[in-house]
């Protein structure tokens, strides 16, 4: 599978609304800004159990929403950086159906950490991998993108303990 990024002048295609981590749930959920989004889904891509939401008849990422255990965190200062605008592609031989997600990574594979301090979340693959760039795609949620590749998704989500 390979990552394609259209870049865009502002954040005009950055889809508008609140990321929420739900405690009690060990799960994200976005909501969407009334009239943000045409599609509201339908397959998703699969890191471990967190889902990144795309659109299966232009595989255009649009949010992510699931089940990510806090308990597996790993506390680190995060720097996310530069996000630049952008609209992001997952281009699968075949496409995408609608209800289907499709793996990309096992649950220990990619790692989650954790800036306490600054609120930021980071998943990246267990090793090593460099952003070329990373690209919002949703309040509160980017991607970094090398070489066609997707290697990391940081998160900034409003907390909800209740």
């Amino acid at each position: 599978m390979r990552i394609r990024v259209i870049p865009s002048p502002n954040n005009s295609e950055v889809i508008d609304g609140e990321l929420f981590y739900r405690e009690r749930e060990f799960s994200f959920d976005f909501v969407a800004r009334a009239g943000a989004v045409d599609w509201v889904g339908g397959a998703s891509l699969l890191i471990g159990t967190l889902s990144l939401e795309l659109d299966p008849d232009t595989g255009r990422l649009l949010y992510v929403w699931g089940l990510h255990p806090h308990t597996h965190w790993r506390e680190a200062t995060l720097e996310p950086g530069i996000f630049t605008s952008g609209t992001v592609y997952a281009d699968r031989s075949g496409g995408f159906t609608p209800g289907v997600s499709v793996q990309i990574a096992a649950v220990s594979e990619w790692e989650t950490l954790c800036d306490p301090e600054s609120g930021w979340l980071a998943l990246k693959p267990r090793s090593v991998v460099q952003d070329d760039a990373r690209i919002r795609v949703a309040s509160s949620t980017a991607v970094g993108v090398s070489a066609g590749v997707l290697t990391s998704v940081w998160l900034h989500p409003k907390r909800v303990f209740d």
